[in-house]
């Protein structure tokens, strides 16, 4: 009896093992689809093939803070704007929505790659919408060069 019981909790160890595995392999290609090659404001030069996705990734400190990114693109037909997105930094504000005056995360700029050439990308964040000279100081733009094989 008692190899019986090692044997069925070794099949479901193994079946467990299996799901996961199945879990985090199906995670990993949804998050690669939907935001293909990341780049952040460290990796300023990205190289890509015709039909690849490109993720611009930068802070967010939220809009109750004042920040405000805006992505500036040429219109050369080199990278295709196709979505922007924000994630919360706290699993908290994730679930339940942020508390007053928080809000912080990542903001995300996606874009596909849709003919080769060379094009810079700039993200900018007009802190509390660049009103006065404070605020100006505040605001910051990073650019990025893409070019598409």
């Amino acid at each position: 009896m008692l190899w019986g019981g090692r044997r069925v909790a070794g099949l479901v160890l193994a079946v467990l093992v299996v799901v996961a595995g199945a879990g985090w392999g199906l995670y990993a290609w949804r998050r690669h689809a939907t935001y293909g090659t990341m780049a952040d404001q460290q990796e300023l030069k990205v190289t890509l093939a015709t039909g690849d996705r490109l993720t611009l990734v930068v802070p967010d400190r939220g809009a109750s803070i004042g920040d405000h990114w805006t992505a500036q693109l040429p219109d050369s037909g080199v990278l295709r704007a196709v979505d922007e997105r924000f994630t919360y930094s706290s699993v908290h504000d994730r679930l339940f929505g942020p508390a007053l005056g928080g809000g912080s995360g990542t903001r995300y700029f996606i874009f596909e790659a849709s003919t080769p050439g060379e094009v810079t990308v700039t993200l900018t964040n007009c802190f509390r919408g660049c009103k006065f000279p404070a605020d100006k100081a505040e605001s910051t733009a990073t650019t990025w060069l893409v070019t598409v094989d």
